[in-house]
């Protein structure tokens, strides 16, 4: 074999150099494409879990705003029982538990009487001194 040039040995080490820069730098892009993925996942897993406390937030504050509704205005049954109504059987369950009933009721359509109040057609409404 012949002996390489000098020139040749130079050329040769500068392209191993950019092999292994080259190699270095498409590691490094691949490692900050996975870490560009995580993080829109995650992005999008934290607005989903805002949205879903922001509708179960407007929702809560719907149903305090019918509850402050059926009760100022309690002479009317029909607000009273649709009310009750659209309780769940879990919220019925522990209504009957927080009012002593100890079992759950058999439907979600169960009576007035499970939740340990009386119905609104039987509140006594208060006397206002005669002026």
């Amino acid at each position: 074999m012949k002996n390489f040039s000098l020139q040749f040995k130079v050329l040769l080490i500068a392209a191993a150099a950019l092999a292994v820069a080259l190699g270095a730098s498409l590691l490094t892009l691949t490692s900050v494409y996975d870490s560009i993925r995580d993080l829109d996942r995650i992005t999008h897993e934290e607005f989903r879990s805002q949205r879903a406390i922001l509708q179960a937030t407007v929702a809560y504050k719907q149903r305090v705003q019918e509850w402050k509704d059926t009760l100022l205005k309690g002479a009317d049954p029909a607000s009273a029982e649709k009310q009750h109504l659209s309780l769940s059987p879990g919220q019925l369950l522990y209504v009957a538990q927080r009012s002593g009933g100890g079992g759950a009721p058999a439907s979600a359509s169960a009576p007035a009487s499970t939740t340990g109040h009386p119905p609104a057609s039987r509140l006594k409404q208060p006397k206002l001194p005669a002026s």
